[in-house]
Order: C-alpha cells, then structure tokens, then sequence
C-alpha cells in the first residue's frame, strides 16, 4: 500500500488596496479561481496548499503597481473570528468547501 502525504494547507488572508476598476475586478476574480471566500470588498480569505499560495504571490506581483498596496499572510482568522468577530456568521469561516482538503 502506497502512503500518499495530503498537502497541507494553511488559512490565508489577502487585502487589497487598488484604485483601478478592472484592475481591481480581474485580481478578485483570480483570488475566487484560487479558491479564496470574499469576506469583504477586497479581503479574501482561505485554505490554501503551498502551490496555491504561489500562485496568490504570483497575481499580487502581476497587478500591483504604485501607489495600489496589497499583502497576504498566513493567519488563523477563524480563530480569530471566533474569539473577536462581530458580523460574521461562523459558518463563514469553518464550511468545508468540496476544493478544499482539510486538515484538522
């Protein structure tokens, strides 16, 4: 029997700051294509393996240009949520999406 490792993966968060329009609409729907939730207007958060978050570097790198700002971090924001979240319904942050692997 073959042992196969699952990937894992950690809770991302992404934040944005662009002023252009289209620019700042091509950028969320890549971070949806990645896998990410909008949890707000340009905060997406998710669980992501390794290559994924690869590729979110990939598309800050490709779109963000002076003066538009932009991060993403590794963060357990549904702990976070939990303890210190007002407006957030907890199934935002712990439904288990069918892309997702999880690893409890």
């Amino acid at each position: 029997m073959v042992n196969r490792a699952v990937p894992r993966e950690h809770e991302v968060i992404v934040c944005y700051d662009i002023a252009d329009s289209k620019l700042r609409g091509k950028l969320a729907d890549s971070l949806l294509n990645i896998g990410l939730v909008r949890l707000q207007q340009s905060v997406f958060w998710g669980r992501l393996r390794a290559a994924d978050e690869k590729a979110v570097a990939r598309e800050l790198r490709a779109r963000i240009e002076q003066p538009d700002r932009a991060f993403f971090c590794r963060l357990r924001l549904s702990e976070v949520v939990e303890q210190n979240g007002f407006g957030y319904l907890p199934s935002e942050l712990t439904e288990r999406n069918p892309n997702h692997v999880f690893i409890d």
